[in-house]
């Protein structure tokens, strides 16, 4: 076995090499260029937004000041960029396989590849907007230690919502019907909150940050503990997962009830059959079909319960 400095130096010029000929292979000029200036336009927003956000904050909340209405809306926020996070971020297990073979230990590997996941545009961009709006706006407000503890509270809120991320993509790969529970758990409280006004996301919001920002630290332990939970069940959950590795192959799949169709469609219509039914035998299709009604089911409710 390698020791494990050379191991993560070794790993990380792999994976710097990788990063790049997939840049070059997959991408050509001019797509480069359009995301560059997409990449600089979002920046220039989150900026603009944390730096001035009174100018905004004053035509849609008046009465409110702009820490107070951060302050009630941050749950909402990170829950939304959590589920960005699902539909874009990937876990990084099918990155360490390619390396299970090598004299490397598989702790190395599930420590280095979950630290390596953290350099994401998801845990970089907010922080073009909390940043700014810290030094603007919160720094006027309370005692400095209030001031550092909701910086910090912001970052620990940043890792939790990345390692919930990828803790639910493995109960998802390795549990579906438990992730489908908790996603229908949610949807239903969220629609109870939504439907009888209560705001009850928001009033512990509010009433957890403007602690921290008082200079209370039982908030911030609460959420060091919830951050700390998340990071140690999503390592586990990647390290469990590798080592089902070689079971894989003889996973379970879907049972799939064949089905006809009309004669009349041709050659055309049982081509579409054949497709439907290996699309739901195969289960990252079946997944995201599934996925993908629940976000639209929690979209349409927040849609219905504020109209």
């Amino acid at each position: 076995m390698l020791p494990s400095r050379r191991t993560y130096l070794l790993l990380a010029r792999n994976q710097a090499r990788i990063s790049l000929r997939r840049m070059k292979s997959q991408q050509g000029w001019f797509m480069r260029i359009v995301m560059a200036v997409m990449l600089f336009y979002s920046a220039f927003i989150l900026l603009t937004l944390g730096f001035f956000f009174d100018r905004f904050s004053i035509e849609l909340w008046p009465g409110q000041t702009p820490v107070e209405i951060v302050n009630q809306s941050l749950l909402a926020a990170f829950i939304s960029l959590f589920f960005i996070r699902f539909l874009f971020q990937k876990t990084p297990r099918m990155k360490i396989v390619p390396y299970l073979h090598l004299p490397i230990r598989r702790g190395h590997l599930v420590t280095f590849f979950q630290g390596a996941s953290l350099l994401s545009i998801h845990n970089f961009y907010p922080l073009l907007f909390f940043v700014p709006f810290w030094m603007h706006f919160v720094v006027a407000e309370g005692t400095i230690s209030g001031h550092l503890m909701w910086i910090g509270a912001i970052m620990l809120l940043i890792l939790a919502s990345h390692f919930a991320n990828l803790l639910l993509r493995g109960i998802l790969r390795q549990r579906a019907a438990l992730f489908y529970i908790w996603m229908s758990l949610f949807i239903v409280t969220a629609f109870i909150d939504e439907a009888a006004g209560s705001g009850l996301q928001q009033r512990i919001s509010s009433f957890l940050f403007a602690n921290i920002l008082s200079g209370e630290a039982t908030g911030l332990i609460l959420l060091m503990a919830f951050t700390a939970f998340m990071v140690a069940a999503s390592t586990s959950s990647l390290a469990r997962s590798l080592r089902g590795q070689d079971n894989d192959q003889h996973g379970a799949r879907a049972r799939v009830r064949s089905f006809e169709v009309p004669q009349e469609w041709g050659l055309m219509g049982q081509m579409i059959r054949i497709e439907l039914l290996l699309m739901w035998r195969n289960r990252r299709p079946r997944h995201y079909l599934f996925v993908s009604l629940l976000f639209s089911t929690l979209y349409l409710v927040f849609m219905l319960s504020s109209g």
